[in-house]
């Protein structure tokens, strides 16, 4: 039996689905994924410069192992260099190599400026509510998860 969806339900799942579309063409480092992307970010912004393994593996809700596999792909394209810790040598640190940083701040300025454009055209009104409409959206996802709501 098909169940009849609100029409909004279908707009929201299509606009979805089209938004990582959009979100590609804000992306020069095209050979990254997201997860790649995002840990590149945290590192770039992090009041410190460097995290442990457990630090990114708690970031990112995956296991040590999965964490591992990240930080290797990151440091086989150059862009993440292994240290140990100097206050204890049993753990391993993993920092940005200076054109990483680079890069990155690059790439966060130029999204940034995007967004700038973005909050012109929309008006600081409508961002302010489609953020808070965003926000609201994430916790109603989040919450649905949570509740394990059978179809």
């Amino acid at each position: 039996m098909i169940m009849q969806h609100h029409p909004l339900a279908t707009r929201l799942v299509n606009m979805m689905t089209e938004a990582p579309k959009t979100g590609q063409k804000f992306q020069s480092l095209q050979c990254f994924s997201p997860p790649e992307l995002m840990l590149l970010a945290v590192l770039a912004r992090s009041d410190t410069d460097s995290m442990t393994m457990t630090e990114i593996s708690e970031l990112f809700h995956v296991s040590k192992p999965a964490a591992t596999q990240l930080v290797m792909r990151l440091c086989s394209k150059g862009c993440l260099e292994r240290c140990r810790d100097e206050s204890d040598r049993r753990v391993i640190r993993v920092r940005l190599t200076p054109e990483a940083a680079r890069r990155v701040e690059e790439e966060i300025e130029r999204i940034l400026c995007r967004s700038d454009r973005v909050v012109q055209r929309l008006g600081e009104e409508k961002t302010g509510q489609l953020l808070t409409l965003l926000d609201e959206l994430r916790d109603c996802v989040n919450q649905e998860l949570q509740e394990e709501i059978p179809v």
